[in-house]
């Protein structure tokens, strides 16, 4: 909404339309579906200037220890937070070549792509795939501004999820509690603030891939 206030055309694809806004564009495609994630195609508006793919879905899955994981499960973390954001980059640099070095490619990243957290497998080694396709794209593509970025600790849905397992599933439970109890988490609003900062000046960012910690 932040964009869209700004003048900005923006488009999402997602299972549902959460946004109504007369420069929104809504796709529907299920992330999960890889048929339906192959299928998409980028319309760029005749108009644009620059373009910017954002990748924010993501998912945590089963948060259990390795042996308790279903195949379903793992399957769709990776389908969702790998697979999926790799082919939507890939399509973006093949559809897009028209705009060389005015495009930029944000993938969301996380913490846990840099350490193991118990019960997090899936989402660890996912999050760590997303972060070195994204050092690969940028090799492959200079003249592109590829980003991997872990926003820190945020106060979304997820950390509801994260504080209701079951704490025999999930050793570092009571941690993610203290966070909330101690108002440290991030807030959306000034996590969506500092992204943009390096949406609009990518130049500024200090590697493809870095966490706003550090920042």
């Amino acid at each position: 909404m932040r964009l869209l206030g700004q003048g900005h055309l923006v488009s999402g694809i997602a299972r549902t339309q959460t946004i109504r806004h007369k420069s929104y564009t809504h796709y529907k495609v299920d992330l999960a579906d890889l048929d339906q994630v192959k299928a998409f195609r980028f319309e760029v508006a005749p108009e644009a200037e620059n373009l910017v793919l954002i990748n924010n879905a993501a998912t945590l899955g089963e948060i259990k220890p390795v042996g308790q994981l279903s195949a379903a499960n793992i399957e769709g973390v990776y389908h969702i937070n790998v697979t999926a954001p790799s082919v939507l980059c890939t399509f973006f640099i093949q559809q897009t070549g028209q705009f060389a070095d005015k495009r930029i490619v944000l993938n969301i990243s996380s913490g846990a792509a840099q350490y193991p957290v118990s019960g997090w497998s899936t989402y660890c080694a996912s999050k760590a795939a997303l972060n070195m396709f994204t050092e690969v794209m940028q090799r492959d593509h200079p003249l592109v501004h590829c980003m991997a970025v872990a926003p820190g600790v945020v106060d979304t849905p997820m950390q509801g999820e994260i504080r209701a397992v079951d704490a025999s599933l999930f050793p570092e439970k009571e941690r993610f509690i203290e966070y909330k109890q101690n108002n440290e988490l991030a807030s959306p609003g000034l996590v969506a603030e500092k992204l943009l900062y390096f949406v609009f000046q990518p130049d500024q960012k200090p590697g493809v891939c870095f966490s706003l910690r550090d920042v």
